[in-house]
């Protein structure tokens, strides 16, 4: 099991993305935290301060057409989508983040 945290985000609050390396801290040898990828376009947005735009508590999923409930918290930040840079994909998807990729940002 990877580790978790819990920050119980809600949308509209700011959350700071964590850096590189205490992210790549929280996956497992396949890049994953708990069945989630940390793709590596994310790190492009590691140590900016965003906002939440929702929770995702399931998503049909693509190849099997049916509901899929998350195990473990879902967030989606605002902005922040796949741009096909990897993948070459162009459905510009939201990325999926893990609670723990994420920080309250600290007040100045």
């Amino acid at each position: 099991k990877t580790p978790s945290r819990r920050l119980d985000l809600r949308p509209g609050e700011y959350v700071r993305v964590r850096s590189a390396f205490e992210i790549l801290r929280t996956l497992d040898r396949n890049g994953r935290n708990r069945g989630m990828v940390f793709k590596p376009e994310m790190f492009h947005y590691c140590g900016r301060t965003l906002r939440v735009l929702s929770r995702l508590d399931r998503r049909i999923d693509e190849h099997t057409r049916r509901f899929m409930e998350f195990q473990n918290e879902c967030i989606l930040l605002e902005d922040v989508w796949c741009h096909g840079q990897r993948s070459f994909c162009s459905r510009s998807n939201y990325h999926y983040w893990r609670e723990i990729w994420l920080e309250r940002p600290t007040a100045p």
